[in-house]
């Protein structure tokens, strides 16, 4: 199920480059992966992005709270791909 970790480094992406992401599309993103490594990191980084679209209401009123986790976002991404890339 390839296109559901690709559809969750994209909507990673879209929150660390500023779009706000809606709680309820974040939990339609499934995928089932082989890799035990890949999968812990998807699946840590598939919760980070939930609290991150839940935490809307917080980072409106927090910029300095709503960078860090644009950041952090945007590592979690960047990491998925460097883990898939590892992996083939």
């Amino acid at each position: 199920m390839t296109e559901g970790i690709d559809m969750l480094i994209e909507t990673l992406k879209r929150a660390a480059s500023g779009e706000n992401i809606d709680v309820q599309y974040v939990r339609t993103i499934t995928f089932d992966l082989k890799d035990r490594i890949v999968e812990k990191a998807a699946n840590t980084s598939w919760m980070r992005l939930r609290h991150f679209a839940d935490d809307i209401d917080i980072r409106s009123r927090d910029p300095d709270y709503d960078k860090q986790m644009r950041q952090e976002m945007d590592w979690r991404w960047r990491e998925l791909v460097d883990l898939l890339a590892a992996q083939r």
